[in-house]
């Protein structure tokens, strides 16, 4: 594998780790403290680890996206019954 190759792929495994990482703190925190802490989360998130990696930043707007729609599946209880939980993976998937 070239050094080119090789770089890539780590530079990509970072990138989807702290999208992803971002993602599921702002849904946490949405789905325990509400709106404002998630949509909080989510864009402080992204802004920071935009300054690293600028290609971040487009995660912003998905993130907040999905820690309103967590904090709204928490206050309706979406959250206590297993079996709608697919429901909310489907959501955030979309």
């Amino acid at each position: 594998m070239d050094l080119d190759r090789r770089n890539f792929l780590r530079v990509a495994g970072a990138a989807a780790a702290t999208a992803t990482a971002g993602v599921g703190a702002s849904a946490l925190a949405a789905a325990l403290g509400g709106y404002i802490p998630g949509i909080v989360v989510g864009f402080f998130t992204n802004l920071i680890t935009g300054l690293r990696d600028y290609n971040n930043t487009y995660f912003g707007s998905l993130t907040v996206l999905i820690a309103i729609s967590s904090a709204w599946f928490a206050r309706r209880g979406y959250y206590d019954k297993p079996w709608k939980l697919p429901v909310i993976a489907i959501t955030f998937a979309l």
